[in-house]
């Protein structure tokens, strides 16, 4: 890989890649960084053959590392994905950018870390189912298996229907600061999960300094909750 051009574009894939199965673009870049360092150090008589197939599996299996320690650690409240400027991708077509979305990369987290994985790589870069089972260690058949899994769940139970439209955020975020509870409910739909959180509002000078969000159900016991409120399980 001689020329920079080639080089910024493999990253750019790379990049895509972690950030897909991790939805943390810290631990895209350090499996990125990491598979090309891995590259570097090897000696010219062990160079791959397809470079970009050697890359993609190292930086796979480094995110899967990854992925795979965060599900081990307790986290209070839903994991959000962190989000990112689509254009820190340039290796991705405009089309594969509309995946990015903070709602498709959540239900991502409903998936296996192999389904995961093995759905990114095939849905959004058309990867040989060979060369994902290759990547993943496992068979063919099980990951034709994994990525019909996913897609079916994605499709029927996880993806979201449609992209928010800017009409409908903008009034959203009116009615919200606004304070029109009328106006935010008909912005809602009827599913509101009934996850207790509490936010507290510290002010100075007449300006918002600072909210506190908290959802740990250990240090929310003792609130008196609205009438007909149902917190679920």
């Amino acid at each position: 890989m001689s020329d920079r051009a080639a080089l910024d574009r493999i990253r750019g894939l790379l990049l895509g890649v972690g950030y897909r199965i991790t939805g943390s673009w810290a631990d895209a870049e350090d499996a990125t960084d990491e598979s090309l360092a891995r590259w570097l150090a090897l000696h010219p008589a062990s160079a791959p053959r397809n470079l970009e197939a050697w890359l993609t599996t190292v930086t796979t299996r480094l995110c899967l590392d990854r992925l795979r320690q965060r599900k081990r650690e307790y986290v209070v409240g839903v994991w959000l994905p962190e989000p990112v400027d689509t254009a820190l991708l340039p290796a991705d077509r405009a089309e594969r950018r509309d995946d990015l979305r903070i709602a498709i990369l959540l239900a991502y987290e409903q998936l296996s870390t192999d389904e995961r994985a093995a759905f990114v790589l095939r849905e959004a870069y058309d990867l040989p189912y060979a060369d994902i089972a290759d990547a993943l260690g496992a068979g063919v058949a099980t990951v034709r298996q994994w990525v019909s899994r996913a897609r079916h769940r994605l499709t029927s139970d996880l993806r979201p229907r449609e992209p928010a439209s800017n009409v409908l955020v903008s009034g959203l975020v009116e009615a919200v600061m606004a304070g029109d509870l009328d106006r935010t409910i008909v912005a809602l739909t009827a599913d509101r999960r009934g996850d207790l959180q509490t936010v507290q509002v510290s002010v100075a000078d007449g300006r918002v300094t600072r909210l506190y969000f908290r959802s740990n159900p250990e240090e929310l016991t003792q609130l008196a909750l609205p009438e007909g409120f149902r917190p679920s399980a």
